[in-house]
């Protein structure tokens, strides 16, 4: 539902949580195809939208991987870095999206014994979280060997037994497979897609892709040194994401093309896919084609019209690989930063979480700041005290997350959260994730049973906003007469109600579904 009402809003104003693979996946230098795969299903289970993803080029064995330091090349990888595209699977440039009852939930997944558990995270200016989640249960791992003195002393490689066909090796204090490589993540991202291409799970992803070279065994404290080989055409990136996942992607062409001529693109389809004009320019020419330099589509667009759903750009790039012909990739993977705009250096914040500079949008008008809040983004903030060590309290932090949404930015985690992974602990992760998402109130939504006696409980099925509990959701009676909050024209962030008679002044214009992550 909350997703809906953001369709037409151009996905660069549209806010969604963000996430730094190697913090919340890998802090402890430990690589694994099994337990990274894990995390990742459990941070888009929880709702991260946008991915930060950390590869290394090992020349050695010509593939993109995980693991920061050079595995020997004598070890062969167990499977290629890109898994070819079937004719059958992905053979079309789109892919359909579903009717919503082939809805496919998707579950976090634990090692655990137990089937199923339940666990609630604390929150503040945001719902109690109470979930009831499926765990997978998983052969338990090995303990990584102790890595050997550094310096002149070249680190062991050591062995560790692991599950079948994936040994993992110890190379001073870093434990890697030799499978997790690229296809690690476009193989999860494929398993994804598929489960949620429906009109109910369908949301965008927007992946960061920060580049580097591996370590050297023989100078593994180092800095990397530069690699004479540097990727073919054949093991570029933009050609490996192509080969998995063309069907998904919006790609800069897309983009371009979309922009040159909106009659044709954006304003050719239905108009309830149409972005709201106010958020970009247009010009017009002699022969009436409208086209625009500035804007970008609304997700539904996107997902409903194009059936795409997965964005690529170029996040930070090693001194060590700046010759990456990164030319190449210019049709299916936009530039250094396209996507975010960083606003750690206008924020500023009380230890609590509260902000007290920086916001795009004032709480007293209507207005914006002079700046473009365009793809505006954060990821660390100096001084401000992350939530790190397995006591520490989320609080400050969730409030700091749900304060920078409302003011028009998104939040990209890139902190280990109380020591521990996504696959280990994910409900940490989702209360992060949950706090960006404008939502239901403390104990909503309720159900027909929580109905006053006097209420009708099949007429319990709607939502509004209370004003007195944060502006976020509640469930209602269908029959209340309130109403709803309108958009001034050419002014997209005023919205008023004409009256207001009751504390539940906004409702929306649909019953509320089950699902309430969305």
């Amino acid at each position: 539902m909350f997703r809906d009402l953001g369709l037409k809003v151009p996905i660069n104003f549209v806010t969604a949580p963000g996430v730094s693979l190697t913090a919340a996946c890998f802090p402890f230098l430990r690589y694994e195809d099994d337990n990274s795969a894990d995390c990742l299903s459990n941070l888009l289970a929880s709702g991260f939208r946008r991915l930060e993803v950390d590869l290394y080029w090992d020349q050695m064995r010509q593939v993109w991987s995980f693991c920061p330091v050079a595995i020997p090349a004598s070890v062969s990888p167990a499977v290629p870095s890109a898994i070819p595209t079937t004719a059958s699977s992905l053979s079309s440039s789109t892919v359909a999206l579903t009717s919503a009852e082939a809805t496919t939930n998707l579950l976090v997944r634990q090692e655990t014994s137990e089937a199923t558990a339940s666990s609630s995270s604390p929150t503040s200016g945001s719902p109690t979280i109470t979930s009831s989640i499926s765990f997978r249960s998983d052969s338990p791992s090995t303990t990584s060997a102790s890595a050997s003195s550094l310096g002149s002393v070249l680190p062991k490689i050591s062995v560790i037994p692991d599950s079948p066909n994936a040994p993992l090796y110890s190379i001073g204090e870093y434990t890697c497979t030799t499978t997790i490589n690229l296809s690690t993540l476009t193989s999860q991202l494929v398993d994804y897609l598929q489960k949620t291409q429906n009109t109910l799970a369908a949301h965008l992803l927007s992946i960061t892709l920060n580049i580097h070279a591996v370590k050297s065994v023989s100078n593994i404290n180092g800095p990397a040194p530069e690699p004479t080989d540097l990727p073919s055409s054949f093991n570029s990136l933009g050609a490996l994401f192509s080969a998995n996942l063309s069907a998904y992607m919006y790609t800069p062409d897309n983009l371009r093309t979309d922009r040159t001529n909106l009659n044709a693109s954006w304003y050719s389809v239905s108009q309830r896919y149409w972005p709201v004009q106010d958020y970009y320019t247009t010009t017009t020419n002699q022969y009436g084609i409208v086209s625009t330099e500035d804007g970008w589509p609304s997700e539904s667009y996107i997902e409903f019209s194009r059936s795409k759903r997965l964005l690529l750009q170029f996040g930070s790039v090693d001194p060590q690989m700046t010759d990456y012909n990164f030319s190449a990739d210019a049709s299916t993977i936009f530039p250094h930063d396209y996507m975010s705009t960083d606003q750690s250096s206008s924020i500023s914040t009380t230890p609590s979480g509260n902000l007290t500079s920086g916001c795009f949008l004032s709480s007293t008008s209507s207005s914006l700041s002079s700046s473009n809040s365009s793809w505006a983004t954060i990821s660390a903030l100096p001084n401000f005290p992350y939530p790190t060590t397995p006591t520490s309290n989320l609080t400050s932090l969730l409030n700091l997350t749900s304060s920078l949404t409302a003011c028009g930015i998104s939040s990209t985690l890139n902190t280990t959260l109380l020591n521990t992974t996504a696959r280990t602990n994910p409900f940490s992760y989702q209360s992060f994730s949950y706090a960006t998402i404008w939502s239901w109130a403390p104990d909503e939504p309720r159900n027909a049973t929580s109905a006053l006696d006097d209420t009708d409980s099949s007429l319990f099925r709607c939502a509004a906003i209370d004003p007195e509990l944060g502006y976020r959701w509640v469930v209602t009676d269908c029959s209340d007469k309130l109403y709803a909050a309108c958009r001034a024209p050419g002014q997209p962030y005023n919205l008023f109600a004409p009256l207001l008679y009751s504390p539940l002044f906004e409702v929306p214009l649909r019953d509320v579904n089950a699902n309430t992550s969305s």
